[in-house]
């Protein structure tokens, strides 16, 4: 009998899946066999009889060892309590991994016993000094900005052996501060926090203000001595009646803390300071420059009341404050806190908040991930990073994944049920998933699976694509006209400027809600009666008829005169992007067009078919409003069944 030939398969010894040289072994475990001194044992890790080294492990169980399961070499009796895992290895020509007998402690010339390189790698030796915690300060350098800094557990682990030169003179602070602390008012406050059963405690809680102590003397009944509680109206009412707390000029903070606005909701508010009205004074005279509503003027203006009275006005506002007070008073939605922002921004008066590392999106799509088990999440993961850094075209934004995401939920959740791994997905799986949805939804499950599988088999973690061959078509419905009384008086429906202008490129020009939010005052080429469209991969003039040039104009002096010091390039503003330089919501125009019982696709849609319908030629519909050839020619066959003509793709 001759030498068996090489086959790729997976190995008895060690479980790895790859080419086996010597089936059914690969090489080392071929090696491991033969050894004399590799008798054939129960393995005392996984159970398993065979060959076993001089420790007693096979030669699985001792790769997984040195790799990251080092509890069975340095306390072999509480590992057998643990549960064992076996690491699924590809076996590669030309590696080999080394599986070494471990050998007992080594004790060295220090006396000390040290473990082999494989161990400290998994078990480092403890920091006992760690130079990055509580480093060193010169003697009277102040912080330049405040940061918060707790002491854990393993921080104070950290620097145990740290020399305690200080110690004895921090000690003699303390014993002062506690002697001074007992025959003075502070415990007062600590019996009234913690009652008398709790005198005997050495701590007391430090006092930072008289005025604080009065008032919680107030509040508990409890006055220092040789001090009488006066009766105010502030004791029957104390929620209606707030004292002045004006933060002094260049205080700065003994330590960070998130300041509780809801006091304020029914609270009396105190005068302001001479500071704080004049800057009142120019962000009133500001909002009625640019024709802020009333309701949203005084709801600003009694935020930025609260926050100058009671902050100050020398120091930057902290855009988290307002937004608190802006929720604790209850005028967060009529506020309109991005243009106050704006407003105080360009005093130099905003401390802006620190936007978050990741955004909202790739937030839920980490979460929807992280909530699948360990195996099928790292697969998901693997394909979200695989899509997010392409070489040869863009990164796959995060909302297309969060679609993709939602799409598959429910096959996704079958399968958590049945499979361990993605690997176990059949090509009858993936077909079930499509077909128990039908139409677009069919369509988009079938687009997710394959993005998921492709990139998968790409990256080498599925060894067959179940997605291969799998194609289904969607029935697009052929565009269709608008009734007749729908389009009759459609420019007298509305008595806005920016919305007349807006339908009149829609209805007349065939422009999207893209190209509306896109325009720009660059755009309007006046002297030609022209406007430039521009896409993301080609340039389209439209050509002004006198109905939309005139409604231009209108548009144009009526944006002057309600918002003259805006500095937003676009064409169409609104009371929100008059303060910044961006575009419009997306949501903008049909939102607008929704409320007049229109839709703005509907609209484009009725003028594109009726120009197909006095025209055949697909070329003049490309020219006249910029779509591509396949747009128009589905036009053209819809407002002409009779032509015979295959759609190009």
């Amino acid at each position: 009998m001759g030498k068996p030939k090489p086959r790729t398969d997976e190995c008895v010894g060690c479980n790895g899946w790859g080419r086996l040289a010597q089936p059914p072994y690969c090489s080392p475990c071929h090696q491991w066999r033969s050894k004399r001194h590799n008798p054939a044992a129960v393995c005392r890790r996984c159970g398993r009889d065979w060959r076993v080294n001089i420790d007693g492990f096979c030669r699985a169980c001792v790769l997984v060892i040195i790799d990251h399961d080092a509890d069975w070499y340095y306390d072999p009796a509480a590992a057998v309590k643990l549960q064992v895992v076996t690491q699924l290895a590809l076996i590669v020509p030309g590696v080999t991994l080394t599986a070494a007998p471990f050998g007992a402690y080594r004790q060295r010339s220090d006396g000390r016993y040290h473990p082999p390189a494989w161990a400290r790698a998994q078990r480092p030796d403890p920091v006992r000094d760690d130079p990055r915690i509580c480093p060193p300060t010169l003697s009277g350098q102040l912080a330049l900005s405040p940061a918060p800094y707790r002491m854990r557990h393993d921080h104070a682990a950290a620097i145990v052996d740290r020399p305690e030169d200080e110690l004895p003179e921090l000690l003699r602070v303390m014993e002062v501060l506690n002697a001074y602390t007992d025959g003075h008012a502070y415990g007062l406050r600590h019996r009234a926090l913690l009652g008398p059963a709790y005198d005997h405690v050495s701590w007391r809680q430090l006092r930072l203000t008289e005025e604080s102590l009065d008032r919680h003397a107030a509040r508990t009944n409890l006055c220092p001595p040789g001090r009488k509680r006066a009766k105010t109206s502030a004791q029957s009412h104390p929620s209606e009646v707030i004292t002045p707390g004006v933060v002094p000029y260049g205080q700065q903070k003994l330590f960070p803390a998130e300041r509780d606005w809801s006091a304020l909701r029914r609270a009396t508010l105190p005068e302001p300071q001479p500071e704080a009205v004049r800057l009142l004074a120019t962000f009133d005279a500001h909002a009625r420059a640019h024709a802020w509503t009333n309701h949203a003027r005084k709801a600003a203006a009694h935020v930025l009341r609260i926050a100058a009275t009671w902050l100050g006005t020398h120091d930057p506002f902290a855009e988290y404050d307002l937004r608190a007070i802006s929720a604790a008073t209850g005028r967060g939605s009529s506020c309109r806190p991005r243009a106050l922002n704006a407003f105080l921004a360009e005093r130099g008066l905003l401390l802006p908040q620190p936007r978050p590392a990741i955004s909202s999106v790739e937030a839920f799509v980490e979460q929807v991930i992280a909530g699948y088990p360990p195996r099928i999440a790292d697969e998901l993961a693997s394909w979200a990073r695989r899509l997010r850094s392409h070489s040869d075209r863009p990164p796959t934004e995060w909302h297309t994944l969060r679609r993709y995401l939602s799409y598959l939920r429910a096959p996704l959740a079958d399968w958590t049920g049945r499979y361990q791994t993605l690997r176990q997905v059949t090509a009858d799986d993936v077909h079930s998933a499509v077909t128990a949805v039908k139409g677009d939804r069919a369509h988009e499950r079938a687009v997710a699976l394959r993005s998921i599988f492709r990139a998968l088999k790409q990256a080498k973690i599925v060894f067959t694509d179940p997605t291969r061959g799998l194609s289904v078509t969607r029935n697009e419905p052929p565009p269709t006209t608008l009734p007749p009384d729908r389009l009759a008086g459609l420019l007298d429906i509305t008595d806005r400027p920016a919305i007349r202008f807006a339908l009149a490129l829609v209805t007349l020009h065939a422009l999207n809600g893209t190209d509306l939010n896109r325009l720009t005052l660059g755009d309007v080429i006046s002297a030609r009666a022209q406007l430039l469209v521009r896409r993301p991969h080609s340039r389209h003039t439209v050509h002004l008829d006198e109905v939309t040039l005139r409604l231009l104009h209108t548009w144009l002096r009526h944006r002057h005169q309600r918002w003259p010091r805006t500095a937003n390039p676009h064409l169409f503003v609104t009371r929100q992007t008059v303060i910044h330089t961006g575009p419009a919501s997306n949501n903008y125009f049909p939102a607008a067009f929704q409320r007049l019982g229109l839709t703005l696709n509907g609209l484009r849609t009725d003028r594109m078919l009726d120009e197909a319908r006095d025209t055949a030629d697909p070329v003049h519909l490309v020219r006249v409003f910029g779509i591509s050839i396949a747009t128009a020619m589905k036009y053209v066959h819809t407002a002409h069944p009779h032509r015979v003509g295959v759609i190009p793709r």
